[in-house]
């Protein structure tokens, strides 16, 4: 299909369902909706394949496949909240914590606990892997063992960072580096505007092995609308329980694809410029999890017939996570200790 990348890869509207079904020959599509006794490991294999294959994917709407239980309720102090809508499911749904809220600094020193060891430890679990396939995740979570914060990337912003990062790398600006660090990141949507993105407590400080807690810490701001549920802030305002009613008790920190390309850059800074101290761990990076979020993002609909639509960024992401499971962490994510 041709495009620009922004389109292609970043525009949530973009391709449309029409652009889809006209790029590709009939015998090019791969239709579920043929499928009887439809599993979610089926659904993840045909992903899979999807993104080495190049073809399209139709996945069943439900009642015959659900890409999620929208029956499911978040419950908190007497208030239910049903997981009904993406905004709901965003905000409340599970995750999966590489480390515990209880998890002390104590216990993080002493397991000498790396961002890849965390995910290697959890998500190489089989029965965690199993919950990924057969659940639905709104992505990897850890919790911030100073400020008690708990902090969430979905699973489709792995991928969608490190894409960011490769096609916009150079175009990213680095104002200062150190212990915490300022990029200037563009904004797809402005050409003529940047996003200004903080990151803050870089792994950087050796004394005292404080980098194994600086990564739980590391956050970032940059007010774009991935980070403030993108398209839903209308839909928030309307949705009393959803205003009413918090996961945790402080805020949940939700990071954004332009906190994954800004770590990229600012890692990538750290090893070249001796004026920037260097990272002290790696954080995972996407690799093999990249094809199937394209494929999601660019060759799936939804549905049957003329009925069929394209995945929402939510059911891109938890589909991403049963992908995850099915395939292993391994091969999604680049997880080695090299440093």
């Amino acid at each position: 299909m041709e495009g620009k990348p922004f389109s292609e890869y970043f525009d949530p509207d973009l391709p449309t369902v029409s652009e889809i079904r006209d790029s590709y020959k009939p015998e090019r599509f791969v239709d579920l909706n043929q499928c009887s006794g439809l599993t979610h490991e089926n659904v993840a294999d045909a992903i899979l394949q999807t993104g080495r294959t190049g073809k399209v994917l139709y996945i069943p709407e439900e009642p015959v496949y659900a890409v999620w239980n929208r029956g499911d309720v978040f419950r908190k102090g007497g208030k239910s909240v049903p997981l009904n809508t993406p905004l709901r499911f965003k905000r409340y749904g599970h995750e999966v914590d590489v480390t515990k809220s209880g998890t002390s600094i104590k216990e993080i020193m002493e397991q000498r606990l790396t961002p890849r060891k965390a995910f290697r430890l959890k998500l190489t679990d089989s029965t965690v892997r199993k919950n990924l396939v057969e659940g639905s995740f709104r992505g990897i979570g850890w919790w911030d063992p100073k400020k008690r914060t708990h902090r969430i990337t979905p699973f489709d912003v792995f991928a969608e960072g490190r894409k960011f990062m490769e096609f916009y790398g150079n175009e990213m600006e680095i104002e200062f580096q150190y212990a915490d660090c300022r990029i200037l990141v563009p904004s797809l949507s402005r050409p003529d505007r940047k996003y200004i993105v903080n990151v803050r407590v870089l792994p950087v400080i050796k004394e005292g092995d404080q980098y194994l807690v600086e990564w739980l810490m590391t956050e970032a701001s940059c007010g774009c609308e991935d980070e403030f549920y993108k398209g839903a802030r209308g839909k928030l305002m309307e949705d009393h329980t959803a205003k009413t009613v918090f996961k945790y008790a402080n805020p949940e920190h939700t990071h954004c694809r332009h906190f994954w390309a800004a770590m990229e850059k600012a890692a990538e800074m750290s090893y070249k410029d001796q004026k920037a101290p260097p990272f002290l761990v790696r954080f995972p990076r996407a690799t093999g999890l990249l094809s199937p979020w394209h494929a999601l993002k660019t060759r799936t609909l939804i549905g049957d017939g003329k009925r069929a639509r394209r995945p929402t960024k939510t059911e891109i992401g938890i589909l991403c996570g049963k992908v995850i499971g099915y395939a292993g962490a391994e091969s999604m994510f680049d997880m080695k200790e090299d440093l």
